[in-house]
């Protein structure tokens, strides 16, 4: 195994254990930040790769791929970029839980629908 490889391999875990370490003085509240962060990175992400898929033509594989990955939940660099610049972390952190959470249902949801709305 490469080096490239190794450091490859433990990306899944540094990234789970970042998001911890970024929620672990943060309260999950409902608040009009969280629900608006939520809705735009899994609706408006939807809709530009609808967006970006009408724009360029594409069809077939290339289509779902581009609707599928603009759905796709925060990635946790969200959360860590603001602890290291000191601009609130607290609200990024709760957005990247949930839209993580909210994938199991938000990413089916964009296959089926990327296959309902066709070329």
């Amino acid at each position: 195994m490469s080096a490239l490889e190794f450091g490859g391999a433990a990306s899944p875990a540094l990234a789970a254990f970042a998001l911890g370490c970024s929620l672990n003085n943060t309260r999950l509240t409902f608040n009009v930040h969280l629900v608006v962060g939520v809705l735009l990175r899994t609706v408006l992400g939807f809709l530009a790769g609808l967006g970006a898929v009408r724009l360029f033509h594409l069809t077939g594989a290339a289509r779902t791929v581009v609707i599928v990955a603009s759905s796709l939940p925060s990635a946790v660099l969200s959360s860590v970029l603001p602890a290291r610049y000191g601009v609130k972390p607290n609200l990024a952190a709760p957005i990247v839980l949930l839209t993580t959470v909210l994938g199991l249902l938000t990413i089916p949801a964009a296959l089926y629908l990327a296959e309902l709305l066709g070329p």
